[in-house]
């Protein structure tokens, strides 16, 4: 009776045994899914913070291409600006230029007309003399 007792014992130790392990075995495949599904949440993660550097890093690359145009379009009309204030001097310098050349043709001109007038006078002197 009492290795009956010792068998049946054993049978239920080996049972809770058996039970034991089906309940690691499903602990393990339950920590390796569990395992595969965080690897697989930090890799996307990181694919994700990786694509949105990228696109950072784009960003900046447009942000100064258009910086460094617009600042060469700046650089542009202030040359223009330059080249055009120095045609207006020119064109200045030239109307003065033209306005003394006049001035002096109309002052010659009024004494030719002065002369002019003076000789007819003395000529309608000397002819009434």
């Amino acid at each position: 009776a009492r290795a009956s007792a010792a068998e049946l014992e054993l049978a239920s130790l080996r049972e809770e045994c058996e039970e034991a392990e089906s309940e690691l075995e499903a602990a393990q495949k339950e920590r390796r899914a569990g395992e595969e599904t965080l690897s697989k949440a930090v890799l996307e993660q990181e694919e994700e913070a990786e694509a949105a550097e990228q696109t950072s890093i784009q960003y900046e690359h447009f942000a100064l291409a258009g910086l460094t145009k617009a600042e060469q379009a700046i650089k542009e009309m202030e040359s223009r600006e330059e080249e055009m204030a120095a045609r207006l001097l020119d064109k200045e310098k030239e109307v003065a230029e033209l306005e003394e050349v006049q001035a002096t043709g109309l002052a010659a001109f009024h004494s030719a007309i002065e002369e002019e007038e003076a000789t007819a006078a003395e000529a309608r002197a000397e002819a009434e003399a």
